[in-house]
């Protein structure tokens, strides 16, 4: 139980420190390279915590549908 703690623990750890110690030192590309790692991962992170579990749950798939298109919604505003 631990180990799966600090995993993410020490990955977010290492994540800040390194945007701390280049954020004056970025440029762009790497700025928008940053980015699209953690938005990749937040997705993945999404997809399989969240959506796939309600997808086993629920058989329905016409119940998960406006779920997901309204939190989509949501997002936008």
């Amino acid at each position: 139980m631990w180990l799966g703690l600090l995993i993410p623990f020490f990955g977010t750890t290492l994540g800040s420190t390194v945007v701390f110690f280049v954020k004056n030192k970025q440029n762009e590309l790497l700025s928008r390279c940053f980015s699209g790692i953690a938005s990749g991962v937040m997705v993945a992170a999404s997809i399989w915590s969240l959506l796939i579990p309600a997808m086993n749950q629920e058989k329905n798939i016409l119940v998960i549908v406006p779920g997901i298109f309204l939190g989509a919604l949501l997002l936008l505003f």
